[in-house]
């Protein structure tokens, strides 16, 4: 983009002094002056114009670049399905109890810590992911990190779509998410897994939200259904 530019100015600097010269050789002064003076606002409305459509032509490649890289990492969970093996009425995460109360948080931390606690009621999911082996694509591997969870109905997200707003049904928390091996849930070694895992967590949702979707990147799967009694299995 850089030389585009470079390009640009030594356009312009070769059509100013050309017609400037040419205007002086051929016409009496004070045209000469009107011509060069014309050529000159000519070129700043016409790179103003060029200038705009090099930067979205640009902002466009990178963002389907990045686009692109992350399609490539949500294809990983693309079609994949879910066995929910329990639902259960759980207490809030002991990081979100602390941050409530911790003095080295801001008041506005501490404030949106206390009203997660307020008004989202809190679940223990063990459930089963299931990627779908004809997806995936380069990447065989995928991050327990970026993997959330939306009421169910939410729209898919859309890449670099500025007017999808952020509803505030969409504050869904997963906390305190382990690895189920051989019935006994551990933290995970690495955040990267592969293949089909068992997971349990707690997730904190709406309280008038009654069912929840995973969300991996741009996919979504799965349907979990919480409850308000002591367990419910899926």
């Amino acid at each position: 983009m850089c030389s585009r530019f470079l390009y640009l100015i030594l356009a312009d600097i070769f059509i100013f002094v050309t017609a400037t010269v040419a205007s002086f050789v051929y016409l009496v002064p004070w045209q000469a002056i009107l011509a060069s003076m014309t050529t000159f606002i000519f070129l700043v409305i016409a790179n103003k114009f060029i200038i705009k459509a090099m930067i979205r032509k640009t902002i466009g490649n990178v963002g389907n670049s990045f686009k692109g890289l992350f399609d490539v990492k949500s294809k990983v969970l693309r079609g994949a399905t879910v066995d929910v093996h329990s639902v259960r009425p759980a207490a809030p995460p002991a990081e979100v109890l602390e941050q409530a109360d911790d003095p080295d948080l801001s008041e506005f931390e501490r404030a949106e810590a206390a009203a997660d606690l307020q008004n989202l009621r809190w679940y223990e999911v063990e459930a089963t992911i299931f990627p779908d082996p004809n997806q995936g694509g380069p990447m065989h591997g995928w991050d327990l990190a970026d993997l959330a969870m939306v009421p169910w109905g939410t729209p898919e997200p859309k890449p670099f779509n500025d007017s999808q707003a952020e509803e505030e049904d969409l504050n869904v928390q997963v906390n305190d998410l382990k690895v189920v091996i051989k019935g006994e849930a551990l933290q995970p070694g690495s955040p990267k897994v592969q293949g089909i895992q068992r997971l349990r967590f707690t997730v904190g949702a709406p309280r008038h939200v009654r069912e929840l979707t995973f969300r991996y990147y741009f996919e979504q799967f799965g349907r979990v259904r919480l409850s308000s009694g002591p367990a419910l299995l899926g």
